[in-house]
């Protein structure tokens, strides 16, 4: 079930969205027999809950955001969280601006968040994290632009997912440069 409201003539739209759905006798991995290489699941029934707020487009004239904030809840039978690697609350927020005394100047940034997720068995664990990555572009002219962005600004050291009890790390700092032609 959901509301969607658009506004400042249409340039910009915020939705609400409320989810619910059971999933039953859905295939879980729960081993594999080494000798011959077979996987096997077992069924499990689960619940899925939870809401989503998002703001999205052109807010004033030059600044364009998304903003969303996402809630979901992943219970079996007996109330028991069973995706502990899958984060319950996540956030992203992004923003372009053209700065209307230099409008072929573009300034962006986008933060992600999500909070603490651990794998099934609970041996790993990742804790809360924040995400800023950064960007500059400026137009040179109607066909050549050039662009800076810089990710993961503050260097944040986190794990990427924990789905099947192993992780990776995110990317570290890092920056790139581009030159765009268009014709």
């Amino acid at each position: 079930m959901g509301l969607k409201k658009s506004f400042n003539d249409e340039r910009a739209v915020l939705t609400v969205a409320l989810f619910q759905s059971a999933n039953n006798n859905l295939g879980e991995f729960v081993g594999r027999d080494t000798a011959t290489g077979t996987a096997f699941y077992a069924p499990r029934d689960f619940d899925s809950k939870g809401y989503e707020v998002e703001l999205s487009g052109e807010l004033q004239r030059g600044l364009n955001v998304g903003a969303g904030f996402t809630y979901v809840k992943l219970e079996d039978n007996d109330g028991n969280d069973i995706r502990p690697y899958v984060p319950a609350r996540l956030l992203k927020l992004s923003a372009s601006y053209r700065l209307p005394s230099l409008p072929d100047l573009k300034l962006g940034g986008l933060v992600k968040w999500q909070e603490d997720i651990t794998t099934n068995d609970e041996r790993v664990e990742q804790k809360a994290y924040t995400v800023l990555d950064l960007s500059l572009a400026y137009d040179i002219n109607s066909n050549l632009s050039v662009a800076v962005n810089i990710d993961n600004v503050t260097d944040e050291k986190y794990l990427n997912s924990l789905y099947w009890d192993q992780a990776y790390y995110g990317a570290p700092r890092n920056v790139s440069a581009s030159i765009s032609w268009n014709y």
